[in-house]
Order: C-alpha cells, then sequence, then structure tokens
C-alpha cells in the first residue's frame, strides 16, 4: 500500500495524527486508499473553526461528533 503524505503530516506537533492516521488503514479502522490529508482535513477544519469563531464547545461530546462522523465516511464498509 502506497500513502502520498505531504508535509503537513510529518511536522512534528502533526506526528501523533499522523502515526494514528498512518496506522488506522492496517488495522481496518479506514479504508487503505483514504486520503490521509483529507481525512486530517476534515478533523483539523471544525475544530479550528469552532475555536476561531467561538461557535461552540470544545469538549468531549463535540470531539465524539467530530470522530464518529469522521470515521463513518472513511471507514469500509
Amino acid at each position: 500500500m502506497v500513502l502520498a503524505l505531504n508535509m503537513f503530516i510529518d511536522v512534528p506537533e502533526c506526528d501523533t495524527t499522523g502515526h494514528a492516521l498512518r496506522s488506522a488503514p492496517r488495522t481496518g479502522q479506514i479504508t487503505a486508499n483514504t486520503d490521509l490529508n483529507l481525512l486530517l482535513d476534515a478533523l483539523d477544519a471544525p475544530l479550528a473553526r469552532h475555536w476561531r469563531l467561538r461557535t461552540g464547545d470544545l469538549d468531549a461530546a463535540f470531539a465524539d461528533a467530530l470522530v464518529g462522523a469522521n470515521l463513518r465516511a472513511f471507514t469500509p464498509t
């Protein structure tokens, strides 16, 4: 399996996230052909928007809903 990862996933601040995303296809959590940059953007953008605009709480319920929605979108069927 060849996955193209851009520099964003490989920067030190994203190392833990990048590692988790790179290992997720091996464990069947996401499809092997998932665009990891797209998945990272799908997780990061709502967090940044909520934080920047203060449109809602950044709490466990929000994080659970965000991760759940993304897993449903990127999980093998």
